[in-house]
């Protein structure tokens, strides 16, 4: 080292005494290549003692010296860097004093581990990295551990809200005294859900836990094997009670209701326990109507089924509107709130009757008649003609799945419809009527019993065959 410190020197004064030189010399180059490489480090005197130890006392003190070598081979000290001490918990650091010693003592619990010292490099450090001998140390009996927890907020906290928790694993040293249980693993837990935390250098612990459903907090320290640590357990007191948020979900509404018939709503009441699907046993629902939304009715109660599904009914006096609400729920629960449906309105229903595609069999190219009757029902139950409305004739051809519109006609006073068309291609006929503001839609049956007659390629025969009827 010395030589790494005075080439520098000397070359600064040759370049000031004479100008004419080129550069530094060979030598002076080599010196400054030297310059970076980190000096050779190891330790010396390293002992730990005891190395068997009762679990009950655990103290083990442990002591050495850092030292690098110099260019000449001679050992010197390495004075105030940090060192990590390892054995078995998280390392500790250490430095080394101004001759490079360090000393100290740690308890060790774990059954069989070994100590040791390391130093490691920084990018701007001049020593090598060096790892002192590993001294294997060796743990028997056993001794208490215990456990304290502490849960924020402590009375009352929602599933999927944060609770912080905290508190501090000890040890039982055999003069009584406790002392903290440190870089040891304890468990938190909220009912079968848990947590794993590493103590600090004090015995603490802290840790953010998500509530996913009702439970109680506790802490568990786990023995080990052989147990130089006994377990132990600790419950949160108070441990705060884990609430429940609710809320409606699936629930169908009707977009109209049959005059003087019930309209039926059903759905779910959910908690958000796990995944937020969780029934609410024990609680009950309402059925609310009002006609302008402002002024409500209660309409009738249903109970909420072990798989949280509830079904309520009650008769449309009119167009209005409906809502659910609870009436109760567990005491742990939140209220949904309240469910409003849009504006549903009262319809009367309208069916086809007397309807059909003829005459059967029908040539190709002659006419079919297509005809039918357009019906309401009335509030009273009855069944009456429905005159001037409009009514679409359709038709799907063989082999097809889809329905395509021929015509629009109107029924006249009596509710009937009567249309011709040609009969070109075979297939099915059928009567629709739109649903309207006070009226349900409706469909006639597609009709499938007509028959068809072919003409043969030879050209005055003709055979007939049941089918689908041909289709103009």
């Amino acid at each position: 080292m010395r030589r790494l410190l005075i080439a520098p020197v000397a070359a600064a004064a040759l370049v000031a005494g004479s100008p004419s030189v080129p550069g530094p010399l060979p030598g002076i180059a080599m010196a400054a290549a030297d310059e970076v490489k980190p000096a050779v480090t190891k330790f010396t005197e390293f002992q730990v003692t005891p190395t068997e130890v009762d679990a009950a006392d655990g103290l083990v003190r442990f002591s050495g010296r850092l030292v690098h070598l110099d260019a000449d081979g001679a050992e010197r000290p390495v004075a105030g860097v940090p060192l990590l001490l390892s054995y078995g918990v998280p390392e500790e650091e250490l430095v080394t004093d101004s001759d490079g010693r360090f000393a100290g003592s740690v308890y060790v619990h774990h059954s069989s581990v070994s100590l040791h010292v390391r130093y490691q490099r920084t990018a701007d450090s001049p020593y090598r990295n060096a790892v002192s001998p590993s001294v294997p140390v060796t743990v028997t009996g056993s001794a208490e551990t215990r456990l304290s927890i502490r849960v924020t907020p402590g009375d009352k906290i929602f599933a999927q809200d944060t609770a912080q928790v905290s508190g501090k694993a000890e040890w039982r040293r055999v003069t009584g005294q406790w002392l903290p249980l440190k870089g040891h693993t304890v468990r938190v837990m909220c009912g079968t859900d848990g947590q794993s935390v590493r103590t600090a250098l004090d015995g603490t612990y802290a840790i953010p836990f998500t509530v996913r459903r009702r439970c109680n907090f506790y802490v568990h320290y786990p023995s080990h094997e052989p147990q130089t640590l006994l377990s132990s357990t600790a419950s949160a007191r108070p441990t705060p009670e884990v609430h429940v948020r609710t809320r409606f979900a699936d629930v169908e509404w009707p977009r109209a209701v049959e005059r003087g018939k019930r309209i039926l709503v059903t759905g779910y009441l959910y908690g958000n326990e796990d995944a937020g699907f969780s029934p609410v046993r024990g609680a009950r629902v309402r059925l609310e109507f009002s006609p302008d939304g402002r002024r409500w009715k209660h309409a009738g109660d249903s109970p909420v089924s072990e798989e949280s599904h509830f079904e309520l009914s009650a008769l449309a006096p009119g167009k209005g509107y409906w809502r659910i609400r609870t009436l109760q729920v567990p005491s742990y629960c939140t209220s949904p709130g309240v469910l409003r449906s849009a504006l549903i309105p009262v319809k009367d229903r309208t069916r086809f009757t007397g309807f059909n595609a003829s005459p059967e069999p029908v040539r190709k190219g002659a006419a079919i008649t297509v005809k039918g009757t357009l019906q309401r029902r009335t509030p009273a139950g009855v069944w009456k003609a429905f005159g001037k409305r409009a009514v679409t004739i359709e038709f799907r051809p063989k082999g097809s799945g889809t329905w395509r519109r021929l015509r629009t006609v109107k029924t006249n006073a009596k509710g009937r419809v009567l249309t011709r068309f040609k009969a070109v291609r075979d297939g099915y006929w059928r009567l629709s009527f739109a649903e309207a503001p006070l009226f349900f839609g409706s469909r006639s049956a597609a009709d499938t019993t007509v028959r068809r007659i072919r003409e043969e390629a030879s050209g005055g025969r003709r055979s007939g065959r049941h089918g689908p009827a041909s289709v103009s």
